[in-house]
């Protein structure tokens, strides 16, 4: 069965293609596909280059059907009864701040939080968590990872390893630490309760806020039945065609939607 794609989604998606990314929709697998929905519009990164690169990664590997939607629209509980996993690709961080989070009416916060609670999915990508640092800290339960004002820090981008912490857990089976050039997030926030999946090396060499010590890049945690997954990688479209950041976000997405993970083959993104 086919679900119909909300109107309010159709100005996001037609503004993703205007980007350079066109999804065959006769491709897809509407069976057996995981429903995802990425909120995307606003963020202190590119979002217009990321969302639509998040995109073609989940729908490449023939596992996912995704849509869009700038919060608070799509927002819905009716809405939301046609997805699986929401997908953060969105932050209020910045100028506009309190107008962008006072969008969200205690209605809408309600039925996002139900969303996971209920036994859906939350995924977080890189600094999609940044955001209701004043009025709702239940967010961070969902979110998993955020800057922490006044701890956090970053230093330029470069290379650095990726260590696997829990080759136990199911997302993380038969995964193996890999490399990437990417920003890596110094003392970030983490919300308590969290386990921590991989971690990032932090070598002051490269990072002036450095801590030569591994620092948590790839988290997840259960919220009411719901399944919540974050990763700090991936600051930018060109640093989303890394395949162990691909591997990562297929995987992550399964899980927080399903509770499984089948065998993943990495999509060419490039």
């Amino acid at each position: 069965m086919k679900y119909p794609r909300n109107r309010v989604l159709l100005s996001v998606v037609s503004l993703l293609s205007l980007v350079g990314f066109v999804t065959d929709a006769a491709a897809e697998e509407p069976g057996a596909a995981v429903r995802v929905l990425i909120l995307t519009g606003r963020n202190n990164h590119n979002w217009k280059a990321t969302t639509p690169m998040l995109q073609k990664v989940l729908e490449a590997s023939g596992k996912f059907r995704v849509d869009t939607t700038v919060p608070p629209q799509g927002l819905t509980r009716e809405n939301l009864n046609n997805y699986d996993v929401i997908l953060s690709d969105w932050n209020s961080w910045g100028g506009g701040s309190q107008e962008a989070e006072a969008a969200w009416t205690d209605e809408t916060r309600q039925a996002y939080l139900d969303f996971v609670r209920g036994g859906k999915g939350h995924v977080t990508v890189h600094a999609g968590g940044s955001s209701f640092y004043k009025d709702w800290p239940e967010y961070r339960k969902v979110a998993l990872v955020y800057w922490n004002l006044g701890a956090t820090g970053h230093g330029r981008q470069h290379e650095f390893e990726i260590r696997i912490d829990k080759a136990d857990h199911p997302l993380m089976a038969a995964l193996e630490g890999f490399t990437m050039r990417d920003e890596l997030w110094n003392k970030p926030g983490v919300v308590e309760g969290a386990t921590v999946l991989a971690s990032a090396y932090s070598d002051k060499q490269h990072e002036p806020s450095g801590t030569n010590q591994w620092e948590p890049s790839v988290v997840a945690a259960t919220y009411g039945q719901g399944r919540c997954f974050a990763t700090l990688l991936g600051h930018d479209a060109k640093i989303m065609e890394n395949k162990g950041f691909q591997q990562l976000l297929i995987r992550g997405v399964q899980w927080a939607a399903t509770g499984t993970v089948a065998s993943a083959v990495t999509p060419d993104a490039e």
